[in-house]
C-alpha cells in the first residue's frame, strides 16, 4: 500500500490510511526531583548540562504579597478588567 514506505497517506474507496512515525520521548519511572538528584549527585559538567534550570516570576506569589510586588518596576495589578462574549446557539459559525 506504501509503495515500501515512500507514501504516507493511501486513498481507499471508504476511507483514507495514514500513518506517521512519532519523534524520540523520554519517559520517567520516577520523580523527576529523584532523577535531578542523581544527575547532581554524579558531579560532573556533562551530567549537569541535562538539567534545565527556569526562573520566572510568580504571579499567585505577588497576589499574595501584593504591597511588596507594587514595589518591583514592570509589575502593574490590573483590577478592573472584564470580559465580554456572546455564544450563539444553534448554528455553527464558519471558521
Amino acid at each position: 500500500l506504501t509503495k515500501d514506505g515512500e507514501f504516507k497517506t493511501v486513498d481507499l474507496p471508504t476511507g483514507k490510511i495514514s500513518w506517521k512515525a512519532k519523534p524520540l520521548s523520554i519517559v520517567f519511572d520516577r520523580d523527576a526531583a529523584d532523577i535531578v538528584a542523581d544527575i547532581m549527585a554524579k558531579g560532573t559538567k556533562a551530567f549537569k548540562a541535562l538539567i534545565k534550570t527556569v526562573s520566572t516570576p510568580d504571579k499567585a506569589a505577588m497576589k499574595k504579597d501584593r504591597a511588596t510586588a507594587e514595589q518591583i518596576e514592570g509589575v502593574r495589578f490590573v483590577d478592573d478588567a472584564e470580559t465580554f462574549k456572546i455564544e450563539p446557539f444553534g448554528a455553527k459559525l464558519a471558521p
